[in-house]
Order: structure tokens, then sequence, then C-alpha cells
């Protein structure tokens, strides 16, 4: 049965259009949660720290001359959402911190109650969630061990066999992977007349990278797409779990900021 070229551009279309679409949802999800995070800081009196979506850690309380570092989850429905792609650095991430836990009505504007659950309480959560998916990355770890041949392989039946390889063909094997100072640093090879190296922000003139250096990208990118798909989407935390949490008073700053540092206070008391 022949196939309408036309049809295949309009599925096409399509799909594009459902990925801009679950991408602007996310994006507007994501500007949610940290109007409902601030929220949470401004109410129990925490502080954002200074870098903290590189370090981490969403806030900090500051009690008898401790900076105690916070997770803050946010819902509106029964269910608490955690992250995407859940992987060992999201763990190492979680782990030793104390989590505030907000649920909000369905607008995302009043805050009907929150929890307070101590690293020691979230430990058999985040335990549970590791060894679900360490057998995943446990085979992640694999193709490191493969056989350069074989990658070799599928090297040159995608850019042909070349003693030396251009920065634009590397980024068609790591994609964006990496920044343009990695590139640079990976370059090991004098690149021939006419190819092209350039970085920005910098300049790698008739450099380029060897086959031996393609290899190891490559490997570097079959690593990436198999720890993606080891990682766990979106563990929640459910009513059976944080039902054991300490239930904080909400009703003024004065009120939720005591009832936060007594119940940190004991947690740490020990």
């Amino acid at each position: 049965m022949a196939v309408n070229p036309r049809d295949e551009d309009e599925k096409a279309g399509e799909a594009v259009e459902e990925a801009l679409d679950a991408r602007a949802e996310e994006a507007a999800e994501a500007v949610q949660d940290d109007s409902r995070e601030k929220k949470l800081r401004e109410l129990f009196g925490l502080e954002k720290p200074k870098g903290a979506g590189r370090s981490g850690t969403d806030a900090e309380l500051a009690l008898d001359g401790m900076r105690i570092p916070f997770e803050l989850k946010s819902a509106t429905t029964e269910g608490v959402t955690t992250a995407r792609d859940v992987g060992p650095e999201h763990l190492a991430k979680w782990r030793g911190k104390h989590w505030l836990i907000g649920f909000f009505d369905r607008a995302g504007a009043k805050l009907n109650r929150a929890l307070y659950a101590s690293p020691a309480q979230m430990e058999p959560w985040i335990s549970k969630i590791e060894a679900y998916i360490k057998p995943d990355f446990d085979l992640a770890k694999l193709p490191a061990r493969i056989a350069s041949d074989l990658l070799e392989e599928v090297l040159v039946a995608n850019l042909g066999d070349k003693a030396v390889y251009t920065l634009e063909e590397a980024q068609r094997i790591q994609k964006k992977q990496l920044s343009a100072q990695e590139y640079r640093e990976l370059m090991d090879a004098d690149c021939p007349a006419g190819g092209s190296t350039r970085v920005k922000k910098g300049r790698a003139a008739d450099r380029g990278f060897s086959k031996g250096r393609m290899i190891e990208i490559l490997a570097r990118r079959w690593a990436y797409l198999t720890a993606r798909g080891a990682t766990l989407n979106n563990p929640h935390i459910g009513p059976t779990y944080y039902g054991s949490f300490v239930t904080l008073a909400i009703g003024t700053p004065m009120e939720a900021r005591a009832s936060l540092r007594e119940a940190v206070s004991k947690a740490t008391s020990g």
C-alpha cells in the first residue's frame, strides 16, 4: 500500500506540535512550582541560598548557629511529585535534606496544609527508589566495557573512515551534551585543510579529533543514552508514606516558623 507523503508530513507536524505543547505545559508548571516554593519560604522564614540551582538546596533554615538544608515540594493533589528522570544524582541531592511539603488548592494560590519530614523519615523512601533503579544503572555502565571495534563500526558507518574528524562531526555524535570548552579540551589532532574547528567564545584553529578520541566520544554518548533509560520518571510520595510526617501550623508566619523550628529541633536533637 502506497504511503501518501502529505499524510506523513501532517503526522510529523502533529508530533512536533504535541512535543511543543508538552514543553509549554512543563514550563508553566515549573513557574507555578517556583511561585509556591517562594510562598513556603516566606511563610516559614526560610532563606534561598545563593546558587540554589547549582547546590541543589532549595532553602535553608538558620537555627542555633546552623544552616539546615531543605528540599521544598508543593502539590495541588494528594500525590507529591518529585522530579523527572530521577537517578543517582537526585538521590544524592535529597539524602540528608529536611523536607517541607506544601499542599495548595487547585489554583496553587492558597496553602491548605504543610508537612515536615526529617532526613531519617525520608531515608526509607529514598532507599526504595535507589534499590529500584540500581540494576538499570549497573547495566548503563556496560558501554565503557564494549569493544572499541564495535564502536568504530558505528563511527565509520556514520562519519566515514578518517584519521581526523572535525568539530561539526564530533557534535553530530555528542550533540549539546558538551560545552564549547569541553569540546576544545578533547581536540587531540591536527585538522586537515578545509576542516572547520572554530568554537564560539574561543578559537581552536586547525585542530580536530583523532579516531580514538571520536570512539571515546561515541562511548560517552552511548552511556548517556543508556543512563537516561535507567532513570525513574517522577516517583511520587503518596499519602500512605507522608501520613507519618509532622503537620505544621500555617495560621500566621510567627506560628508557622515556630512550628517548623520545633520540628527541626526535635529531629536534630538526637
